[in-house]
């Protein structure tokens, strides 16, 4: 199923066990395995929507228990479907992405993953055009 809106962004989440934490008038947050630790807010799993741009941003948190193979499983699959397109960085990002245009998918955007020492994301995000 393609997430071209935010109604099936919120389908995917609720149908793949995903719990709604957070929505405002910009994003919406889900979260898998949640849990409050000494008021310290940690995830195994984070899943933010932007509502004005329809991107979206799944963060794996690093947890030494947990299973990384759906996040395996995500970019393998978007390395063998899809062609490179540029290692992007965003001001507000802190690290650089490798992002992937993939021409069999409906939607516009561009799809991505980034890796530091503590987690890991998958990103579709629309690249913005130079000016």
């Amino acid at each position: 199923m393609s997430i071209n809106s935010e109604e099936t962004f919120n389908r995917v989440m609720i149908e793949g066990g995903y719990e709604n934490i957070e929505s405002c008038d910009k994003t919406i947050y889900y979260g898998i395995h949640n849990r409050d630790i000494s008021n310290d807010f940690q995830f195994d799993e984070l899943v933010t929507y932007i509502k004005l741009t329809g991107e979206f941003i799944f963060r794996f948190g690093e947890n030494k228990n947990y299973d990384y193979s759906f996040y395996d499983e995500i970019i393998n699959t978007i390395k063998n479907n899809c062609s490179f397109y540029d290692t992007l960085k965003n001001d507000e990002w802190t690290h650089d992405c490798i992002c992937y245009s993939c021409s069999e998918s409906t939607n516009v955007g561009k799809f991505g993953y980034c890796l530091t020492d503590s987690i890991s994301e998958l990103l579709y995000i629309i690249p913005k055009e130079e000016e």
